[in-house]
């Protein structure tokens, strides 16, 4: 099992990373939209979800999500944001996510979320 998580954040990216990983998740990183694509075309086949910020330089969150359903439309996608999630569906119109994390969030936030998506 694994997780791709793109953040532009290198502490909350780092941060993710060791609480998945924790948990026995393997997880996978990216700095910036266009190297989670790369990312996500070469480990495709392992990884079963996708933390996006949607606020990153270069290409932003939506762009991202765009390329990645491109590509692969069932993507599961986690997208986080310091933005409430009623300006995220806003800007994400006709767009499914599989869920969403308000910016700041802690450990617990994070674990919840994913057990909640990985083991269901």
């Amino acid at each position: 099992m694994s997780v791709l998580v793109i953040d532009d954040d290198d502490a909350v990216r780092e941060a993710i990373g060791d609480v998945l990983e924790s948990l026995g998740i393997q997880v996978h990183q990216a700095a910036d939209g266009q190297s989670g694509i790369t990312l996500y075309y070469k480990h495709q086949g392992d990884i079963q979800l996708v933390i996006l910020d949607l606020t990153m330089k270069g290409w932003d969150g939506a762009q991202t999500l765009h390329e990645l359903r491109k590509f692969d439309p069932g993507v599961q996608v986690i997208v986080s944001s310091g933005h409430s999630e009623g300006q995220i569906i806003d800007r994400l119109k006709n767009v499914h996510v599989a869920g969403f994390l308000r910016k700041p969030y802690d450990a617990d936030a994070l674990i919840d979320l994913i057990q909640l998506f990985l083991y269901s």
